[in-house]
């Protein structure tokens, strides 16, 4: 397995095109990456709003020796909880999406089987004020596993894998 400092700079060049990119000060994460979107509808002039969505995606990537049930769970919390702060369910908050990607060169049976089982789901006043769905992935010793939602990841990792 390749060192991870050329993979977070390879990360980093493929999410820089869209996503704002910073470089954690004391956190647990090795990268954090933010994405936001908002899409809108106007009557006549702009004053006059039909509607409006706001999507936003927090990715945070992780990286280490052995990945087991301990540290993934803490991983996953750590990730959740930080997204939680930055997202503001309201009116016009659609969706917003905590992604966490585990760049590792080792991963325990146990793990593996509680990433693959991984769910994660919040909605606020029944989605009225918009939810937030988590996600993970992890690219461990070239093998690509992810959650059900983190099925898109894949192409992502593959082509970092490639790369190196």
């Amino acid at each position: 397995m390749p060192e991870t400092g050329p993979m977070l700079k390879g990360l980093e060049a493929i999410y820089s095109g869209r996503y704002d990119v910073f470089q954690p000060d004391d956190s647990p994460w090795d990268l954090r990456m933010e994405y936001h979107a908002r899409d809108s509808a106007y009557i006549l002039t702009r004053s006059l709003e039909m509607w409006s969505a706001e999507d936003h995606e927090y990715v945070y990537v992780y990286s280490g020796d052995v990945l087991d049930s301990g540290t993934l769970e803490s991983r996953l919390e750590s990730s959740m909880s930080d997204a939680m702060t930055r997202i503001v369910p309201g009116n016009g908050h659609r969706c917003s999406t905590v992604t966490t990607i585990l760049i590792y060169d080792s991963i325990t049976v146990d793990a593996e089987r509680s990433l693959k089982k991984h769910r994660s789901h919040r909605s606020f006043r029944l989605s009225l004020d918009g939810w937030v769905d988590g996600r993970v992935a992890a690219l461990v010793n070239g093998n690509v596993t992810t959650d059900r939602l983190g099925k898109n990841l894949r192409t992502i990792l593959e082509q970092l894998q490639s790369c190196f």
